[in-house]
């Protein structure tokens, strides 16, 4: 259960970083990156690639514990 949950968040999460990620690459490619505003977005960037990285750890671990389903008595659980 804590598996799933793990993996659930993560793909949510994933899909909030990569919209950070595309919209600082997009805001970048029109500035001189070696301006402060180019680099505060480039440590935006590097920022998401290590919340990209903890997602890969997160989806690991979820991924570690997969459900797997077994026959069950139904008789004896009523």
């Amino acid at each position: 259960a804590v598996g799933q949950l793990a993996g659930g968040v993560a793909h949510d999460f994933n899909n909030i970083l990569q919209a950070i990620y595309g919209a600082s690459e997009m805001a970048l490619s029109g500035l001189d990156e070696s301006s402060q505003a180019g680099q505060d977005i480039e440590d935006v960037i590097k920022s998401a690639d290590r919340g990209s990285e903890l997602i890969r750890q997160l989806l690991a671990f979820s991924r570690r514990n997969v459900y797997k389903p077994q026959p069950v008595n139904l008789n004896s659980l009523v």
